[in-house]
């Protein structure tokens, strides 16, 4: 899109592939001749909205397709019966003007006549019906009644972003299978079994192929859908402020100007108390900040599990976060802002976010501008932790496939909890006592993509005094060039990467043998050069395994092993070479 600032002329576009042209050609962009007041709004389109199924029976999905969307706008799904609104939640149309919703039914649902009506800024665009009728629930055996969980983080994220799939609510030992759906069509399919807990869980990693919108996660038992989850794959969230938007006043918002204020520990700190009602189960908090600032956000609450949600000046969502530093409480942060300009802060509970079912009860969110201090592979740093100052905060480079370690020592004088969060905000790992006495610690972590990372080091205990020394290093990759590897797999270390050398051409058997516990979903992956060579995926596994593949290039070659079910395992790893 041109804007005001873009000199008129003629314009070349050129696509590259790996540098290689692919293809080019030009267009001429003339002076404009209106001012931003006199911009005409976007060309009214036909909407048309469709529903499939229109007849479904209780435990069915359902889904509702708007098309004819200006790409990009944002409308509001309310779902209808019997007059009332029984859901409500917005969508984003994609490039090409169309917007989706998948809906669940459940047995608790009313059969009857449900109605979705669209709307754009308070205004109808249109209205779609369908008929839910009785299940045939004496068919079920009693067993199978019980629904499934299934908790997304991050739920959404651009292209290339890791999510980490947890399902909960399982019968120990059952397999189910997990598909992923997009546009109502199963794009992905694969099966998952539970642990003695009645738990499983994977990863899904979106691709650059993959188009932007909503994918539904849906577990089942058979053929029956048990539990369901939304991922967005968003556009990637460009460097600068954005355009300016007209400001749009929201019933009920609350401004906060993130200025100077009260202060904490040095930081500047707002707290603000509030309570979700059966009328307002989610409210807005408005703030300003400027680009650069680096914010951190808690919403706590002793009534109702809490979800919390940092949205642009255009509703698009930066980052969201369910549960934090081992609690049900959230935390967003710490987030560098982007822009300079407007945010708004969603706070809500899980259980709203998740399935439109109404939480009630007080929250305190804070918010706070906290710095962060630098700190490189091979540092040392001390930290004091005082009555006012019981978290501290450091952010490090790191490439993908960087494998660190963190170490904290205390000397017994303060019990500490140690986090690592991605670029994007989300809490990757975090460990209370997994070093010497109450210390905590992180061993052989894969770094998934490149960026800023942020260590965070608190006191267990809000206010408690002490002193520590924090160590960060990156451990060298291991080859099989020379000899077999050790891989270790538990709760705090999912994920390990090793490498070998060879030419293009060349034959490798890679061989894994389990030498103790018993793998949950072992997952092996080898790429070279960003090329894929070879994936596998198993749900329990024999003692040893086999698998080969054939290099297509001289060089290095790059295998992660992981396992993300917690189930603690050891491996030894080889090679031979054809």
């Amino acid at each position: 899109t041109s804007s005001a600032d873009d000199q008129p002329g003629e314009y070349e576009i050129t696509v590259l592939r790996d540098g290689e042209e692919l293809a080019t050609d030009s267009f001429s962009l003339a002076a404009g001749q209106t001012t931003p007041e006199e911009t005409p709004e976007p060309p009214q389109q036909d909407v048309t909205i469709t529903v499939d199924p229109q007849t479904l029976a209780q435990g069915e999905n359902v889904v509702v397709t708007v098309d004819g969307l200006v790409p990009g706008e944002m409308v509001t799904l309310d779902v209808l019966y019997d007059g009332e609104n029984v859901f409500s939640t917005e969508r984003t149309a994609d490039d090409n003007g169309q917007a989706v919703l998948a809906l669940v039914s459940s047995a608790d649902d009313s059969p009857g006549e449900y109605s979705v009506v669209v709307t754009r800024d308070g205004e109808e665009l249109g209205a779609v019906s369908f008929d839910l009728t009785e299940g045939t629930t004496e068919e079920t055996p009693p067993e199978q009644v019980a629904e499934a969980q299934v908790v997304i983080d991050p739920a959404s994220g651009a292209r290339g972003t890791v999510h980490i799939i947890e399902v909960t609510g399982l019968e120990a030992g059952e397999t189910v299978e997990l598909q992923v759906v997009f546009n109502e069509e199963t794009i992905f399919s694969t099966f998952l079994t539970a642990n003695d807990e009645g738990k499983a869980g994977t990863q899904l990693v979106s691709e650059e192929t993959d188009e932007v919108g909503d994918y539904t996660i849906n577990i089942l038992r058979g053929d029956r859908v048990i539990g369901s989850g939304m991922l967005t794959i968003e556009e990637a969230v460009t460097e600068g402020q954005p355009e300016e938007q007209p400001e749009q006043e929201q019933e009920g918002d609350t401004e906060s100007q993130l200025g100077e204020g009260d202060t904490v520990a040095g930081n500047t700190s707002q707290i603000i108390s509030g309570r979700l009602t059966q009328e307002e189960p989610e409210q807005r908090i408005t703030i300003t900040g400027e680009e650069g600032d680096t914010i951190l956000i808690s919403l706590n609450s002793t009534d109702f599990d809490t979800y919390l949600t940092l949205l642009d000046d255009q509703g698009s969502i930066l980052t969201s976060n369910d549960d934090s530093n081992q609690s049900l409480n959230s935390q967003i942060g710490p987030f560098t802002l982007p822009y300079s300009g407007e945010y708004t802060i969603l706070a809500s509970s899980y259980s709203y976010s998740s399935y439109s079912e109404v939480a009630v009860g007080q929250y305190e969110l804070t918010i706070e501008r906290v710095g962060l201090s630098d700190i490189a592979y091979g540092d040392t740093v001390d930290v004091n932790f005082t009555a006012d100052s019981f978290t501290q905060f450091f952010s490090f480079e790191a490439a993908a496939g960087d494998v660190i370690s963190v170490t904290v020592d205390s000397g017994g004088s303060v019990d500490t909890v140690l986090s690592l969060l991605d670029p994007d905000g989300y809490s990757l790992f975090t460990d209370d006592d997994g070093g010497a006495g109450l210390d905590p610690e992180m061993m052989r972590f894969v770094i998934p993509n490149s960026g800023t990372y942020v260590l965070t080091l608190r006191a267990f205990t809000p206010g408690a005094e002490g002193s520590a020394s924090l160590t960060l290093n990156r451990n060298d990759v291991r080859t099989l060039d020379q000899e077999s590897r050790t891989v270790v797999l538990n709760g705090k270390q999912s994920r390990d990467v090793l490498t070998l050398t060879g030419e293009a051409g060349e034959a490798i058997q890679l061989n894994i043998a389990v030498e103790s516990g018993n793998p949950g979903d072992l997952n092996v992956s080898v790429v070279q050069n960003g090329q894929s060579l070879m994936y596998y995926q198993s749900y329990g596994i024999p003692s040893e395994i086999t698998l080969g593949f054939v290099l297509p290039d001289d060089g290095e070659v790059t295998i992660f092993v992981e396992d993300y079910s917690g189930a603690a395992s050891t491996f030894t790893v080889s090679i031979e070479r054809e």
